[in-house]
């Protein structure tokens, strides 16, 4: 997913637990 790493990355701090993307992985 490069599509707006940035946004995406805040994105999934908040809602890591709630959406589970697990872009921190990367």
């Amino acid at each position: 997913m490069e599509i707006g790493n940035g946004k995406i990355k805040l994105i999934c701090k908040d809602q890591k637990m709630d959406k589970g993307y697990g872009l921190e992985s990367l």
